[in-house]
């Protein structure tokens, strides 16, 4: 798959500035890079974890003129790879990114079906993350975090699963709050959704899909 770069929509942009890296942060993130670079301690988040996976790079508009880079394992409006559906591993993809703005004190990471009933649109939501971290690996969590409940009913990561002949279109979104969100492990996924979209100040999403024949 070849890696490519597009501009994203930033949300709730209210003028502040972004936090410097940290000595032991990585600023930015290559765009030959074949595995996301978190440095913080993991935890297993479901599925089977993979080194080799490769992330594309997409950038949005950044607060006060700066820009934040996210990675994913797809390209804005490409598709996921099988190991992100339940045709495959059924894993939690590798996502990272490349500043946080000041005043963050809490990141969650939502995957929502933009197709789905409202009962079934949360796909993923990890919540608790700390504002240091720059990004988490492929099948895992970082130690602290939470995960609610998917939309397979099951605590954790549900990849798209449509039925033959449809589409699933998809958002992954990075968000920044402002506040703890208060979301604890095995939270319903939409109540843990308003949960964090209560407290966010900014966030960074990129589109994807997944289609079964």
């Amino acid at each position: 798959m070849s890696l490519s770069t597009a501009v994203l929509t930033a949300c709730n942009d209210d003028g502040r500035t972004l936090r410097p890296a940290a000595p032991d942060q990585t600023a930015s993130v290559s765009t030959s890079s074949t595995s996301a670079p978190p440095s913080v301690d993991q935890i297993d988040g479901g599925g089977n974890a993979d080194d080799t996976t490769t992330t594309a790079p997409l950038v949005t508009d950044g607060l006060a003129g700066s820009d934040i880079e996210l990675q994913a394992p797809w390209v804005a409006g490409g598709v996921l790879p099988v190991d992100q559906t339940c045709d495959g591993a059924n894993e939690s993809p590798a996502v990272s990114w490349t500043d946080v703005p000041e005043g963050t004190v809490e990141i969650a990471i939502t995957l929502r079906d933009d197709n789905a009933t409202a009962d079934a649109e949360v796909l993923w939501l990890v919540a608790g993350i700390s504002a240091d971290t720059l990004g988490i690996e492929a099948g895992m969590i970082p130690l602290g975090a939470v995960e609610a409940v998917g939309a397979d009913g099951s605590i954790g990561y549900s990849g798209p699963c449509p039925a033959a002949g449809t589409l699933s279109s998809v958002t992954l979104t990075v968000h920044f709050l402002e506040a703890p969100s208060g979301v604890s492990d095995g939270d319903p996924g939409l109540s843990a959704l308003d949960a964090v979209t209560q407290s966010e100040f900014f966030g960074i999403s990129l589109k994807g899909s997944f289609s079964r024949p």
